[in-house]
């Protein structure tokens, strides 16, 4: 990857990408916002555990293209990576989340039981409402989405969960912060409320793993719906090029020549998609 070509004016997103045990070649892939998928071989030299590589990943295509602002990764990357993601790259981390089951075998296997919301302690705030009264909350991530604790009138918790309305980016690369901006509830004081997002030396006193528990764009989130479906398209390439190894094995000896048979299959791939979707404006232009 000694040379990116992206596409000028436009913002990308870095797909999910695979990783394999056993030295077996990884893959990955960047999206722009409305085009096409693209393929991007990569081949680590050690094996340091699939999250360093796929951080050490992501800073090598955040450093070839500053134009990327979000990657999408499974549920491996956690609170740390997704900090250190915001801070140190700039970047935001999509991963999907697993809500607590109620009785539910350290095995993994469902109990049959409903999901219970995961509830987390953010921070207190003070809201001034409109008749110029105080009213302090408490700030909750539930399922790592932002939202305001209440008690019922029977005492039971209740969580008035806040629509995000964008996402912020301050400060620089290795130094960046990130806020989300919310639409506060009309019995709350209306307008907006601002939460950080990255974590600070007083979070980590608390022992609160802000980035794990109150997430950029959480899922349920109208762009999380968006923007996180397209790790499907990456899987599948994937796919495709594992169906392509006779019973698993790879085409040649040696991780240069690996990485020389993905560079292969990359182009050919890319190039196939660049031309569907010239083809595609092409027809919708002439409509």
């Amino acid at each position: 990857m000694r040379k990116a070509r992206f596409f000028p004016g436009e913002r990308h997103i870095l797909s999910a990408w695979r990783t394999h045990p056993r030295g077996v070649p990884g893959t990955a892939a960047t999206v722009n916002r409305t085009g096409p998928t693209m393929y991007s071989p990569w081949m680590p030299s050690i094996e340091p555990g699939e999250e360093v590589v796929a951080m050490g990943l992501l800073k090598r295509v955040t450093d070839l293209a500053p134009e990327v602002e979000i990657a999408i990764y499974d549920k491996k990357l956690r609170g740390k990576h997704i900090d250190a993601g915001m801070q140190e790259l700039g970047i935001l981390i999509l991963t999907g989340v697993t809500a607590a089951v109620a009785g539910q075998k350290k095995s993994g296997q469902a109990s049959g039981r409903a999901p219970v919301p995961k509830v987390r302690h953010i921070e207190n705030r003070d809201l001034i409402l409109k008749d110029g009264r105080v009213l302090s909350v408490a700030i909750v991530g539930v399922n790592e989405a932002a939202g305001i604790l209440e008690l019922t009138e029977s005492g039971e918790p209740y969580v008035e969960r806040l629509a995000r309305l964008r996402t912020q980016r301050r400060g620089r690369r290795g130094n960046h912060r990130f806020y989300n901006e919310y639409r506060r509830p009309e019995e709350y004081g209306g307008g907006i409320l601002r939460l950080r997002l990255t974590c600070n030396a007083e979070d980590k006193a608390r022992g609160l793993n802000r980035a794990e528990n109150l997430r950029a764009i959480p899922p349920g989130d109208p762009d999380f719906e968006r923007i996180y479906p397209r790790r499907e398209d990456i899987e599948s390439i994937n796919r495709g090029l594992k169906d392509s190894l006779h019973l698993g094995k790879a085409h040649s000896i040696g991780h240069l020549a690996h990485e020389v048979d993905l560079l292969g299959w990359a182009l050919g791939v890319n190039a196939l998609t660049w031309f569907r979707l010239q083809k595609k404006k092409a027809v919708a232009t002439a409509a």
